[in-house]
């Protein structure tokens, strides 16, 4: 793993958040639970770049009420916190050891390659959901595969 691979990916789940949103922004009607995931994805990313960053997450919500603009909002400042935390770090901080609490005040360690590797896949398990909820609903999802982010560049 190294900075470069991370850097690609958190571009990539950024361009898949705001697919996402998009998609959600054309349907006639929204289930209420596709709007509940991705306020979660947001809030995940940032608390986790909170802990990442030695910083105090309880305040944040893990499933916050936001409306799309909000989530929209919420997608740029987590993109920007990402990719300026990416170009700040030396690569010998992804295999460093962190501490943090997580929401319910329990003690963890994790390597920050984990939690990097793990913030990328809750995106995507998250977003599938908001397709299969779109779907059910006659709504047509974003296709947020990572080789379809790669054929458009």
């Amino acid at each position: 793993m190294n900075l470069p691979y991370f850097r690609e990916q958190f571009k990539y789940n950024h361009w898949a958040n705001k697919a996402t949103l998009k998609s959600m922004e054309a349907a006639k009607k929204l289930p209420e639970k596709t709007l509940v995931l991705l306020a979660h994805i947001g809030a995940a990313e940032r608390i986790w770049r909170t802990r990442i960053q030695d910083l105090n997450s309880s305040h944040i919500s893990v499933w916050p009420k936001q409306d799309l603009e909000e989530c929209r909002k919420i997608a740029t400042q987590n993109q920007q916190g990402w990719q300026n935390w990416l170009d700040d770090i030396d690569e010998d901080v992804l295999t460093s050891e962190i501490t943090y609490h997580n929401s319910k005040g329990d003690i963890f360690e994790s390597k920050v390659f984990d939690i990097l590797t793990h913030v990328i896949i809750h995106g995507g398990y998250h977003r599938g959901q908001i397709a299969s909820l779109l779907r059910q609903n006659k709504e047509t999802p974003a296709i947020t595969d990572y080789i379809f982010y790669k054929r458009q560049l």
